[in-house]
Parts: structure tokens; C-alpha cells; sequence
């Protein structure tokens, strides 16, 4: 019997604020070894009692939906991909930090390197497995080491291609137990990957969607729905015939309706939720469901979880 182990991606949002030293933000200039090396040395030395399971650490709808997977079957193993601890087990217990390797964000590693250095995301990726994790504790090696393994990879683009160089060392013959999940996979995996992605699209969210959402979690459901409704009758199928199998789920589904949504201000966006506050009763996601499809409001996500914390603090 086959088993099912997910690999997803870590979140911005941690369920307990990490200390200062814990905050890339915080690390000296240097170039990458020099950043790789202080950053060891503060992971290592956090106090043990500090720590949590991975499962406890991070926060926000999509990983909740994963949580929720993981919840509804005990057996099935979770991977997380961090650029601040490198590959984790879901039950191994890590502190709470704050590192990215996107350029635009405070806590940004690529901030601190001395001007005019190119951060090397291969190099890092490979490092920070090797050095923090004292193994070479790569995708590529887990997968091949776990032969009994069906791993279904739950990654946006920026997370793929961070580990690119590592997933896509495999052979076919290992990426046969490979399952890739997200609707555009297909135009930006190699082209030896590409039968191993799970051909998901818009109709998941059309009108006779079983688990709607918004996109920042479509990774997320669909990963849910493939381990939940698709794995568990054949899971020794191969890949084309898990293809099939979600080809014929999504067939009868039509494709999302377009609706035109208003743009707002801030001000504007704090009036509508004051209006409907107590229909939501102080739930973000039943207020940004309101804010979209009665309201007809557009609001980026990130956007409105600022102001609609602001207004519940008030």
C-alpha cells in the first residue's frame, strides 16, 4: 500500500510572533555565507521550550486547508518548504521567524547582502538543508529514499523555482511518484515534469464548487480535494490515470461567472464593513465574502486583512 506525504510552502503568517533575533531583518550586512552562518547560529541557539510543531507555527487559510487534510487522515506525512529552516517535517518543532527570499519584503534576506551581490537561490536552498539541518535533507533525497511514497507538491511558482534545481534532479522514474498541483503547473515545470502535473483549473471554482475560495488558496483546495476525493480510490494508479480521474471530476463543472467588481478606497472599504459587521459576526473570511459577492467590492486580500484588523481592534 502506497503511501501520501504533501509538500507545501511556508507562510508570511505565524501563530506566535518570533523574537527580534528570529527577524532576517535583524541580521548584520553581509555576503550570503556570512548571512547562512548568523542565521544558523540564531536558529541553533533559540531555546528549545520556545519551539512548536511545524503544524502550530504557521497560519492563514491555505495552510489551514492543508491542516484540515492532514486532520482528516493521521497517516498522510506533511512536508513544509521554508527558506528560513529548508525542508521541515510537520512534527518537528522549529521557533517562529521571519525570512523570505522575496526582494520586496522587510524581512528579506536578499536586503542584507552587501551591495551589488546576486543572491543564489540554488545555493542558498542547498545550504540551508545542509548546514542548518545537518543532513543533505533535500526533496530530491526524500523522494528517492521513500519509494512507498506518492508526494503530491502543493508549490506556487516563486517555491518551485527556489527548489527547481533540487525537485527537478530527479529521474523519471522517481517523478512518476510525483504529483504537481496548481492550475498554471503545467507552463512553468520542465518539460520532463509536465505529465505529472494534475490538470486543475477555473472550473474548481465555478458555480458547482465543493470547496470555494479565493486564488491565494487554490493550491491549497485543490490539494485537499486531490488527497481527499482522488488518492484514496487508486492510489496505485499512475499518473495518467490520476489525470483522468480529475479530467472526469471537473467535466460536468462550469467556469466561474466574471463579475465586475467596484474599486474602493480604504475609507470606502471601512464604511461597507461597519455596515455589515454584525452579519459577519466578526469573521474576516464571511466579511470579504460579503465585501466580494454582495458588495461587489474588489480588495486584494492582503489588503483587506489590514483594514478589517484594524477596525475589530476599534
Amino acid at each position: 500500500m502506497m503511501k501520501i506525504a504533501i509538500i507545501t510552502a511556508c507562510t508570511n503568517r505565524k501563530k506566535i510572533p518570533p523574537s527580534s533575533l528570529l527577524c532576517a531583518n535583524n541580521l548584520p550586512v553581509g555576503d550570503q555565507n556570512d548571512l547562512l552562518y548568523s542565521w544558523k547560529k540564531r536558529v541553533n541557539e533559540s531555546p528549545y521550550s520556545d519551539r512548536i510543531p511545524v503544524t502550530s507555527l504557521y497560519a492563514g487559510r491555505g495552510f489551514f486547508e492543508i491542516l484540515k487534510t492532514i486532520k482528516n487522515n493521521h497517516k498522510i506525512q506533511l512536508w513544509v518548504v521554508s527558506a528560513g529552516l529548508g525542508l521541515v517535517n510537520g512534527e518537528e518543532k522549529v521557533p517562529s521567524y521571519n525570512l523570505t527570499i522575496s526582494p520586496s519584503t522587510r524581512d528579506s534576506i536578499q536586503n542584507k547582502l552587501i551591495d551589488g551581490m546576486q543572491f543564489d537561490y540554488r545555493s542558498w536552498w542547498h545550504e540551508i538543508n545542509s548546514k542548518l539541518n545537518y543532513n543533505d535533507n533535500h526533496l530530491s533525497s526524500l523522494i528517492k529514499a521513500r519509494k512507498d511514497t506518492i508526494f503530491v507538491i502543493s508549490l506556487p511558482k516563486s517555491y518551485l523555482d527556489f527548489v527547481a534545481s533540487d525537485l527537478f534532479s530527479l529521474d523519471e522514474r522517481s517523478l512518476s511518484r510525483v504529483r504537481f498541483l496548481g492550475s498554471n503547473s503545467i507552463s512553468f515545470v520542465p518539460e520532463i515534469a509536465k505529465d505529472f502535473v494534475m490538470p486543475y483549473d477555473e472550473r474548481f471554482d465555478g458555480p458547482e464548487s465543493i470547496n470555494p475560495g479565493t486564488r491565494s488558496d487554490f493550491f491549497q483546495r485543490i490539494t485537499r480535494h486531490f488527497v481527499e476525493c482522488i488518492l484514496p480510490y487508486n492510489l496505485s494508479a499512475t499518473h495518467k490515470e490520476h489525470a483522468k480521474t480529475v479530467q472526469d471530476f471537473l467535466l460536468p463543472m462550469r467556469l466561474p461567472l466574471r463579475v465586475k467588481r467596484a474599486q474602493k478606497t480604504n475609507k470606502e472599504i471601512e464604511k461597507i464593513i461597519k455596515k455589515n459587521w454584525d452579519e459577519c459576526a466578526g469573521s474576516s473570511a464571511k466579511m470579504l465574502r460579503i465585501l466580494r459577492d454582495n458588495e461587489l467590492v474588489a480588495c486584494e486580500q492582503s489588503r483587506f486583512a489590514i483594514i478589517f484588523k484594524q477596525l475589530k481592534l476599534q
